[in-house]
């Protein structure tokens, strides 16, 4: 899996866009990560299917490529309107 690498001068002009730039891959990273790792537990991915999609995220633009797929396959799934109402009840509740 692609490791993201911590910007190393924090003195210079770009550090701040080298920290956003950081900070997103490192969620894309953890978001990728999590999901295969729910995936292969749940039994929807085996070892084999797993490490040959960990094995395409092993650069930044696999990464990416991945992470966007993955998006567009949870924005797919089907959400029963119960379960909207609860998720907004509870953040209210929260808040």
């Amino acid at each position: 899996m692609f490791e993201p690498k911590v910007p190393e001068v924090v003195e210079s002009n770009g550090f701040e866009e080298d920290l956003k730039v950081y900070v997103a891959e490192l969620t894309k990273k953890k978001f990728v990560t999590n999901y295969l790792t729910l995936a292969m537990m749940n039994g929807v991915l085996d070892t084999k299917e797993t490490y040959t999609l960990a094995q395409k995220a092993s650069t930044s633009d696999g990464l990416t490529s991945l992470y966007v797929h993955l998006l567009q396959k949870i924005s797919e799934i089907p959400v029963e309107s119960e379960v909207i109402r609860k998720v907004d009840i509870l953040i209210r509740n929260k808040h």
